[in-house]
């Protein structure tokens, strides 16, 4: 489903207070008290809503399959929804239309498919034990005119990994390609069905449009609690990829029943066309991502990828290891213009080194130590991340003897899961990267005057080399408890940290220098001593600032391993 929606034109606490202060709204449109004949109209609803894409936006592409991966089953519903049954995409013999569900799991009560199960849900899917969510949306597929269907929970083998990541990576496909999404934004778990049970969304009129509309996010700190309580699917992970690539998606929301396609976006009450024509498309992600994959330049694709990240990031997911696979439809198709390169653990090869300079948002927890490697990749954290700046610095502006002087001697690249020819996507783990660059040992200490939290470049901390010149520190990992910090700090020699330099200015340019912070592997050996990154250190050149100095002082690049 396209993007988390946030609140890009609420940019700090003052403004979302003010943003309080609006009407609150007072149309209910979708919700569970409403009887069959609101249903009804409902239904009628989006039936208009659908005869209206596919008659008006044709150059929006509402109407374009773009891609050839297809799911190895759907659902099969035919006259009622007690005749569902598992069925095989193959023996189709040509791709069904067919709508996806989107939708939050919750910890318990999910009807799945099982290696033990799967021979019982082809004959026929016991109804009964269906969560609510899942059964409203096999009537819903119903009573709009279609016959297929696709849940995660019930087209993928639950306990079989093979058939799971097989069919994990084609999940974006399966909402690119489905000829509707069904979201139901208001449920935090599938006993919750389609429907609000409020009888009134704790959202202001201004704050649910803009909600619905922008498509933006801001960090953590800056989420308000309302979005989180009658806006759940926003904060899924999978649910951004499933609402970023969906050709057409209706939203089930605490407020009115909301339409959104590639074309435009649409509610009952009407009031959403106020902010989509006074601005509200500049801030939409999601028509921003297909202008980008439609018109790739590097200028656009590599801005729009740490965008998408960005956005991702600050979403949960109940299995975090899922956190690479996730977003790899996104991946997908930016890969496939012309412009993109190898896609290895979440960064792109020919965008190095900045997609290295990715930072962790110190306004949300960090663990006490990585989960997954590679360290070097944002794959490896279970928080919101942010970049430096959004656009890469030219490489003409850059001075010498940085990572640009001796480069990148290498990727240790490995192919992981499905045969590409067959239309399936390919992803690249990488284990190690090879590089030169200069390197010096320094110290953390806590700033003496950090920003003000809401400031983008907040922290905490600094890195320190001997001489005191200090850079701003941004780890990866939690730093507050006491023994964990003096290890990092190099108070062991064995974890001694070093600032790996990455990017620098030019003399008498303001811009910004930025490098990683690093220490050795234990167990490495002499001459082949691999390091892991625990975050990242560097400057900001502001309006006023004099240029940046330089952190390193003029020695040798050195060649260094990172895992």
């Amino acid at each position: 489903m396209r993007p988390l929606a946030q609140l890009a034109r609420f940019a700090n606490k003052r403004s979302l207070t003010y943003a309080f202060s609006a009407t609150k709204m007072t149309a209910r449109i979708c919700g569970t008290r409403a009887g069959e004949s609101q249903r009804k109209n409902e239904i009628n609803a989006i039936k208009a809503w659908m005869t209206k894409c596919e008659s008006d936006h044709g150059s929006f592409g509402c109407g374009t399959v773009r891609s050839r991966a297809l799911p190895a089953r759907l659902i099969e519903i035919r006259a009622t929804i007690d005749t569902a049954r598992l069925i095989s995409v193959a023996s189709l013999g040509q791709a069904p239309e067919f709508v996806a569900l989107s939708y939050c799991w919750g910890l318990t009560g999910n009807l799945q498919t099982l290696s033990s199960t799967l021979a019982q849900m082809e004959e026929c899917i016991p109804i009964s034990a269906l969560p609510l969510t899942v059964k409203q949306a096999f009537e819903m597929v119903i009573a709009l005119g279609f016959r297929y269907l696709w849940v995660d929970a019930l087209c993928i083998i639950q306990d079989d990994e093979v058939d799971w990541q097989r069919e994990a990576r084609k999940m974006g496909a399966v909402y690119s390609n489905a000829a509707l999404v069904i979201a139901a934004m208001a449920s935090r778990a599938t006993q919750d069905g389609l429907y609000s049970k409020t009888d009134d969304a704790s959202l202001t009129n201004d704050i649910f449009h803009s909600v619905m509309l922008a498509c933006r996010t801001m960090p953590r700190k800056q989420w308000e609690d309302f979005i989180q309580k009658d806006l759940p699917l926003l904060c899924r992970g999978w649910g951004f990829q499933e609402r970023l690539l969906a050709r057409r998606v209706i939203h089930f929301t605490p407020a009115e029943l909301v339409w959104e396609c590639k074309g435009d976006v649409w509610c009952r009450c009407g009031n959403i066309n106020k902010f989509h024509s006074t601005g509200g498309r500049i801030n939409n992600m999601s028509a921003a991502f297909w202008h980008c994959v439609d018109n790739p330049t590097v200028d656009r694709v590599r801005p729009m990828w740490r965008e998408c990240v960005k956005t991702f990031s600050r979403r949960s997911l109940t299995m975090l290891h899922d956190r690479g696979f996730a977003v790899t439809g996104v991946a997908e198709l930016l890969r496939g213009s012309s412009c993109a390169d190898l896609y290895i653990s979440g960064l792109w090869k020919d965008a190095l080194p900045f997609d290295l300079l990715w930072r962790c948002d110190q306004s949300t927890t960090l663990q006490a130590q990585k989960q997954r490697k590679p360290s070097w990749s944002w794959v490896s954290v279970d928080c919101g991340i942010n970049w430096p700046v959004a656009k890469d610095p030219g490489t003409m502006s850059i001075s010498a003897e940085t990572y640009f002087e001796s480069g990148l001697d290498g990727v240790n690249c490995k192919h992981v899961g499905a045969d590409e020819t067959r239309g399936d996507y390919n992803p690249i783990s990488a284990d190690q990267i090879h590089l030169q660059a200069k390197m010096v040992e320094v110290n953390v200490v806590r700033k003496a005057d950090p920003e003000d939290e809401i400031s983008p470049f907040w922290t905490l901390w600094d890195v320190e080399r001997p001489g005191g010149q200090k850079l701003s520190f941004y780890p990866d990992i939690h730093l507050s408890d006491e023994e964990t910090r003096s290890c990092v700090s190099g108070q062991d020699n064995s974890r001694t940290l070093y600032y790996l330099e990455i990017i620098i200015p030019k003399n008498g340019s303001r811009g910004w220098q930025a490098g990683l912070i690093i220490r050795k592997v234990e167990g490495s050996r002499y001459g082949e001593e691999r390091y892991e990154r625990i975050g990242i250190a560097g400057e900001m050149s502001r309006v006023h600032q004099e240029p940046v100095a330089s952190f390193v002082p003029a020695i040798s690049a050195e060649k260094v391993i990172l895992i």
